[in-house]
């Protein structure tokens, strides 16, 4: 058995480190599929030596450039379309790499190592084709999440193959209601409550006000967001203090409360 890791890469690198650092030492390969140009033509060209620096550290093995496709493909499904083929590329270099087991993380997830360890095994034991938990929420700080926390859920470690591809399947004939750009078929899964393992997301949590604007800008989901949604979530954003209510995602309204810095995230 091999764990492969693949980090899809755009923005929020600022949390990667992090990242990485929690699980470095409990997988067997880390790959980072990068772009310069986002899904939405927006252009950046100082990733690479920071990636340099990842690969001299060696908390990561390789990096993939990916190119954005926008041939014949309408331009609200430019992220989606992008994301799915940048998320098989890391699968598929996995599997290059004679991973058996695949890890798919954004830059801004990150796992308690102990959870980790404890659940890595469990599904190594147990022979899961698929495993997946749900989330804790952060917003703004490193120490503030949202509440009640979000029901969905975020694949673990699925079991790879020459047969395997992240791919649109339905709601109804998936496990769990997760990201659609994250779904493998996998026949045997285990859903792992929050006692066992969760996920840290944090998903408004930036260097500044600015990246969090540009996240909103260039995200797949963006074909979900208003301009008046956009400019009314980021309003909220720039003006927060921890324990006020907050809006988030589409239409959804959350408390906010304060917690440790767990991971010592410091921005």
């Amino acid at each position: 058995m091999k764990i492969g890791v693949s980090y899809n890469l755009w923005k929020g690198e600022e949390l990667l480190k992090y990242s990485i650092k929690s699980i470095r030492e409990h997988v067997d390969y880390i790959v980072v599929v990068y772009q310069n140009l986002s899904n939405f033509k927006q252009d950046r060209e100082d990733l690479l030596p920071f990636l340099e620096g990842l690969l001299f550290e060696e908390l990561i093995d390789d990096v993939i450039f990916y190119e954005p496709d926008f041939e014949n493909v309408e331009n609200k499904f430019w992220g989606i379309h992008n994301e799915l083929i940048k998320r098989n590329l890391g699968l598929k270099k996995c599997l290059t790499e004679g991973c058996t087991h695949l890890i798919d993380l954004d830059t801004d997830e990150i796992y308690d190592t102990e959870q980790f360890i404890k659940a890595k095994e469990m599904v190594m034991q147990m022979g899961y084709d698929g495993s997946f938990c749900q989330n804790i929420t952060y917003y703004k700080f490193p120490n503030c999440v949202i509440e009640p926390a979000e029901t969905k859920y975020t694949p673990f470690i699925y079991k790879i193959s020459s047969n395997s591809k992240f791919e649109p399947i339905d709601n109804d004939s998936f496990p769990v209601l997760t990201d659609g750009k994250r779904r493998v078929k996998s026949p045997y899964v285990y859903v792992f409550p929050r006692s066992e393992l969760e996920l840290h997301h944090f998903s408004y949590v930036r260097n500044n006000d600015t990246e969090l604007k540009l996240k909103f800008e260039n995200c797949s989901s963006k074909m979900n967001f208003t301009k008046e949604r956009t400019k009314e979530i980021l309003s909220v954003y720039n003006n927060f203090e921890i324990g006020e209510e907050v809006i988030f995602g589409l239409d959804e309204t959350y408390k906010t409360k304060e917690v440790e810095n767990k991971f010592n995230i410091t921005l």
